[in-house]
């Protein structure tokens, strides 16, 4: 493999502002030749945080899909809005309270649209409820999600991909964002899948075969696919599994939300000693229902900064749920997020010309924005009192997150926070760094290309990020 060194080519400019119109400065017109890249897709934008006129600006004002670069839009203003500090309940109710342990009639479980209820999470969440005196559940589990309205596209909608994680869609009682772990370990004539968590509403059909060729690409020789049945999901593994690649992950998300949550809460219940006799039912929490548990979520900090390291797509689109529910009305609809990010790009006299949000995690094909959009929307969040939480929330270059593995000049490594997006044809970069001279930058280069997405795409994003950090005293 070449050396860093080797592959970077960054020759020493001065501070450089050129423009759509304007030559292309010979530094990067060399890394372009030299990947033959089209201009026609890339946009660059750098400038000072505390200045008015940026240092680096390439087709910075059209406007382009930016993937999961949109993110930061959303992290900045669900901050201003909402503050760092905001949290989000889980509520339990109950008809009556319980009487030596037992609970006659349904229990009811109330979300107000907490992005991060992990397993672990739900399991104190059963616990405490064990804790408030309830045994023994003598009626159905009752799940009021009404808080969000519901989500109009499947899964599948993007790409087809239903059962991955990232197409999980917006639930306000989502939990462990509707998953599973498979284990996947091969025997002597078989192989072994084993789920977790365990979900009493998910049965797994495993139709795998052994087999004795190489592991290689091995997650492409196995489908999934889910039948559902009343209240019931069975997911049927179906093609094969070398005894060569000994024991593998995978996780996959479950087509529905309500009967994986419920599911999951009964298994939880009777795995703590519990009891629960009913079904489980969509509705809505009664005017004199009395609360037995109000169980709260993580700060917004923790969840921005979980959202940003590792690009969490359904979190993110809670969040700006989230800000619609508090600002505008309950339930919360999602197309309504477009018109709460313009407003903050209004507020800070941002031009919305060309913006356009298919949704706030950037899993869409729809959504717009110019670099220098949100080269100006980082400016602005800088110099709010939040900046601290929105920095730190990106990964750093060289450390952790989607940036823990770049291979940038090792000067960089540390001192660049940003935030990476990737799609089909698309792949991005926005956030802030710090130059050898103590000057903070923000940075935003879209690259929409047939191209962008390959790892040749990505060769080209690390040198121009290297010419950029190299060259702005």
């Amino acid at each position: 493999m070449l050396s860093i060194k080797k592959r970077i080519v960054v020759p020493m400019l001065l501070m450089v502002t050129f423009s759509v119109s304007g030559a292309v400065p010979e530094g990067l017109n060399t890394i372009l030749k030299k990947f033959k890249s089209s201009l026609s897709g890339l946009s660059i934008y750098v400038s000072r945080v505390n200045h008015v006129t940026p240092s680096v600006t390439f087709q910075s004002r059209v406007s382009r899909n930016p993937g999961s670069v949109i993110k930061l839009l959303t992290s900045a203003s669900a901050l201003e809005s909402l503050g760092p500090a905001y949290t989000w309940k889980t509520e339990f109710y109950v008809n009556k309270l319980p009487k030596d342990g037992h609970v006659y009639g349904p229990i009811y479980i109330k979300g107000y649209g907490d992005p991060y209820i992990t397993v672990e999470r739900f399991w104190a969440m059963v616990q405490e409820l064990r804790n408030a005196g309830i045994k023994h559940i003598h009626g159905p589990v009752i799940l009021d999600a009404r808080h969000f309205a519901s989500a109009r596209k499947s899964t599948a909608a993007f790409d087809g991909k239903g059962s991955r994680s990232y197409n999980v869609q917006p639930y306000a009682l989502l939990v462990n964002f509707q998953s599973l772990r498979l284990r996947l370990s091969p025997g002597s004539k078989s192989v072994d899948v084993q789920a977790y968590p365990k979900v009493s509403t998910i049965k797994i059909v495993n139709r795998l075969r052994l087999t004795n060729r190489e592991c290689g690409a091995w997650k492409n020789r196995i489908k999934i696919t889910s039948l559902v049945k009343h209240k019931q999901e069975s997911l049927v593994l179906t093609g094969r599994y070398s005894k060569k690649c000994d024991v593998r992950y995978m996780y996959r998300a479950v087509q529905n939300p309500g009967n994986y949550t419920a599911g999951l809460f009964t298994s939880l219940w009777r795995q703590q000693g519990g009891s629960i006799k009913g079904t489980t039912k969509n509705g809505r929490v009664p005017k004199n229902a009395k609360l037995v548990l109000s169980a709260p979520s993580l700060t917004l900090a923790d969840i921005i900064r979980r959202i940003n390291k590792y690009s969490n797509n359904v979190m993110t689109r809670h969040v700006l749920l989230t800000v619609v529910a508090e600002s505008i009305s309950v339930p919360a609809v999602e197309s309504r997020g477009e018109g709460i990010i313009k407003r903050w790009l209004k507020k800070y006299k941002i031009l919305a010309k060309g913006f356009k949000l298919g949704n706030s995690a950037g899993l869409s094909r729809s959504t717009r924005v110019s670099a220098r959009q949100l080269g100006r929307a980082l400016k602005a969040a800088y110099q709010k009192s939040y900046m601290s939480e929105l920095i730190s929330s990106l990964p750093i270059a060289g450390v952790d997150g989607t940036m823990a593995r770049r291979k940038l000049t090792k000067t960089a490594h540390g001192q660049m926070h940003l935030k990476t997006g990737l799609l089909d044809n698309v792949r991005s970069i926005a956030g802030y760094f710090l130059n050898s001279k103590g000057h903070r930058y923000v940075v935003v280069i879209i690259h929409n290309h047939s191209l962008a997405h390959t790892r040749r795409g990505k060769r080209l994003q690390n040198n121009i990020l290297n010419w950029i950090y190299l060259n702005n005293p």
